[in-house]
C-alpha cells in the first residue's frame, strides 16, 4: 500500500504492519519510519485533528 493525494501518482511505497484482534476485530496500523520518510510525511501528509477515544 502506498500514500498518495487524490489524483496524484504513487510516489512513495510503504509496507504497513497491521495487528488485528481476533476477538473484536480492532486494528492498529504501523509503518516503519526513518528520518527521510518522517520528514516527507510531515511535509506532504494532510493534518488530521485527533478524535476523542470512545470507551470500550
Amino acid at each position: 500500500m502506498g500514500l498518495r493525494g487524490p489524483g496524484a501518482l504513487l510516489v512513495k511505497h510503504t509496507v504497513f504492519s497491521v495487528l488485528v484482534c481476533a476477538g473484536c476485530g480492532f486494528m492498529q496500523w504501523y509503518v516503519p519510519v526513518d528520518g527521510d520518510r518522517r520528514d516527507w510525511l510531515r511535509r506532504k501528509a494532510p493534518r488530521v485533528q485527533p478524535q476523542p477515544q470512545s470507551p470500550r
